[in-house]
């Protein structure tokens, strides 16, 4: 039976990768800066950036990064599924105006500055557009410039524990807010100048499917499916997104804010309760299993941004 030397370079390149993770993250928490912080310097240090990219290139030879990109999705929809968890749909309905005006207070100046900016070094007649010209080029980069780094901004909620604060539920409804218009904006305009990319408008009606439908269908059957299940359905959700052409992220995240805070919760402990001495729920064994797994495959998707990043214009 032979080897497969792929499989060899992305395994070790993940054990290395996990490693230097954890020591770059604990450097950061040193310096007083959320762990996430050193994971991406980890990411940046197997870039390009240092060395050429020897680093990344050793560990990670061009051969292995469409596998490196496979495992970092995973991980990155398992993390959203989990901060999906985290989060308290009752607090988040209650705070859907405030998240709003955020959402345009933090994304209308950065869409005006875009745009621009776009005016001002875009040349008139841009071939790349399809006929779109100028014009196209200019909303899209305006509305590019004013996605917010998501999982980001999720890693940092959680490592600092505040997912379940009234601050946290507004940040992530911001931007996730933010980020939904910004894809479908962007759908459109790719739609309107090249005729493609118009699957990224289905995510409303899912949206509401997913909240009229599969929410109610969680919480009222008599049945209550285990986590690996429920981890097969935000992956199913994951992948719905994505080909929608929004992104795997909102999949994700809507899956974990509709599972039932109540699930499997056979005793009169509720959720996050397992803490106080009481046998834990479904709920939290999942929280926690997709919390393990997450942690794991995250640090391919943090070096997987820095093998893009480079220090040439």
């Amino acid at each position: 039976m032979g080897t497969n030397p792929d499989l060899v370079h992305l395994l070790v390149g993940l054990a290395a990768a996990v490693l230097l993770s954890r020591i770059t993250g604990r450097v950061a928490v040193r310096l007083r800066q959320p762990p996430v912080v050193g994971e991406i310097a980890a990411g940046v240090l197997m870039g390009p950036t240092v060395l050429h990219g020897a680093v990344g290139e050793f560990l990670f030879p061009h051969d292995v990064r469409p596998l490196l990109t496979a495992v970092a999705d995973i991980g990155l929809a398992l993390f959203m599924f989990g901060v999906g968890l985290h989060l308290q749909p009752a607090a988040l309905r209650g705070q859907l105006r405030v998240a709003g005006v955020v959402a345009a207070g933090a994304t209308a100046p950065v869409f005006l500055l875009g745009t621009g900016l776009g005016l001002l070094f875009v040349p008139e007649g841009a071939g790349d557009w399809s006929g779109g010209g100028q014009a196209g080029a200019v909303i899209f980069l305006a509305l590019a410039l004013s996605v917010t780094a998501l999982p980001v901004l999720a890693r940092i909620l959680v490592d600092r524990g505040l997912t379940a604060t009234r601050e946290g539920t507004v940040a992530m409804a911001s931007a996730a807010v933010v980020d939904v218009l910004a894809w479908i904006g962007l759908a459109a305009v790719t739609a309107a100048v090249s005729g493609g990319g118009a699957g990224a408008l289905l995510f409303v009606p899912y949206l509401l499917f997913m909240l009229l439908v599969v929410r109610p269908l969680l919480a009222r059957t008599t049945w209550r499916p285990g986590p690996l299940l429920l981890i097969v359905g935000a992956l199913l959700s994951a992948a719905a997104t994505e080909a929608m052409g929004t992104h795997l992220v909102f999949g994700a995240l809507l899956f974990g804010l509709v599972v039932p805070r109540d699930h499997g919760n056979s005793d009169s402990a509720s959720p996050g309760s397992a803490s106080s001495g009481s046998t834990p729920s479904a709920y939290d064994r999942l929280r926690d299993t997709v919390e393990q797994s997450s942690s794991l495959l995250m640090p391919a998707f943090f070096v997987l941004s820095g093998l893009t990043v480079t220090s040439r214009a």
